[in-house]
């Protein structure tokens, strides 16, 4: 392992540290809305998106990299905000499912940097493997969302 990060480690690393932050999002949003139907469905998201963080992780592996972890303050202030505003909102499911769409947006423009990059088939195949995992979470989150009228 070298001490500098070719531009493809950086696009891996940073997909892994998206991918765990919008797992650990979406259980934050579950624990939020314990006790409704939908808290049972962002949690099954969070457990399939942990499934993809450990390949991810032994993806970055077998390159010889070693996978970096996500700034937790960070994360801890974002999830703080999201509650807040969550909170403050007329529609508290709601706000909660759009703000998981708007974490899909952006986590899809990681993946495909990560996608740019240029990879081996079995990392591209993990990579392919999360793009198809957020597709489906979008319409998943969508559809619950739409479930959720204003």
């Amino acid at each position: 392992m070298s001490i500098f990060r070719t531009d493809q480690q950086v696009a891996l690393n940073d997909l892994l540290v998206e991918s765990e932050k919008t797992a650990d999002h979406y259980r934050d949003s579950a624990d939020f809305l314990e006790g409704l139907e939908v808290s049972a469905k962002l949690r099954a998201i969070a457990d399939e998106r942990d499934r993809l963080v450990q390949r991810l992780r032994q993806a970055i592996q077998s390159i010889g990299d070693l996978p970096k972890a996500p700034d937790e303050d960070r994360e801890s202030v974002e999830k703080l905000f999201h509650r807040m505003h969550a909170s403050m909102s007329r529609d508290e499911i709601r706000d909660i499912l759009q703000q998981r769409l708007d974490g899909e947006d952006h986590f899809e423009a990681v993946i495909q940097r990560a996608r740019d990059a240029g990879w081996t088939k079995g990392i591209e195949d993990v990579v392919a493997e999360i793009q198809q995992h957020v597709d489906a979470t979008r319409s998943q989150v969508q559809s619950l969302c739409e479930s959720y009228p204003l």
